[in-house]
């Protein structure tokens, strides 16, 4: 589930969630990128706790309330819960909180599912939480995407992202993914963002089986 997983900082290992639901079995694994054969596997109990985030290239935390019964340990990444954001097991989606607190998101006062990240010129970037499974959602996939936007603070300026996937702040520019495509754009003013462009069309990919070499 994506809002219980996490890369890690450098791309070289995935941290993911996994649960079959016909028995409620769950497992959280660390993989090497881009494969999913487990390094490092621990079991859960039901969907309360399970997953986790980086805390740096070696080290990770694991949402854990009864600590995780470890199952496997083949990576040199150390595990380590008590640094880092706390991960409020008592919330909706506390993973992915503290992963949003992490990477410098603000939550916006008295809104429990809002965040807030700061930008130059006076933009910020909203970022509206939906991460809820619904039996349809307009995408038709199940899953009901967050909603984004962009509000200028000094101008009154705003720009709808509602079609976007996934948007963040990265290296002096708005990058955002929609329809299987990433953009980035640059801030010009106060007033308006830089033209699109597109950073790669990922439609094209096709799942292939492959054996990991691990």
């Amino acid at each position: 589930l994506r809002t219980s997983s996490d890369l890690s900082p450098d791309g070289q290992h995935l941290l993911y969630f996994a649960a079959d639901l016909k028995c409620w079995d769950t497992w959280t694994a660390i993989s090497r990128t881009p494969f999913l054969e487990s390094l490092d596997l621990y079991s859960g109990l039901g969907t309360y706790e399970g997953g986790g985030l980086f805390l740096s290239d070696a080290s990770y935390k694991l949402h854990a309330i009864w600590a995780g019964r470890t199952r496997k340990k083949a990576s040199s990444l150390v595990r380590d819960d008590n640094s880092g954001p706390e991960i409020d097991g008592t919330g909706d989606l506390p993973v992915y909180f503290a992963r949003l607190k992490r990477d410098g998101w603000q939550r916006l006062t008295g809104q429990e599912k809002v965040f807030d990240k700061l930008l130059p010129c006076g933009w910020i970037l909203r970022k509206h939480l939906r991460g809820k499974y619904t039996a349809k959602s307009e995408r038709g996939r199940g899953l009901s995407w967050d909603e984004h936007e962009l509000i200028n603070t000094q101008s009154g300026a705003s720009i709808d992202g509602n079609n976007w996937e996934w948007a963040d702040w990265d290296r002096n520019s708005i990058v955002w993914a929609t329809k299987g495509c990433l953009y980035r754009a640059s801030i010009k003013s106060n007033l308006e963002i830089g033209s699109p462009a597109m950073l790669h069309d990922f439609t094209p990919y096709t799942f292939e089986e492959r054996e990991a070499p691990h």
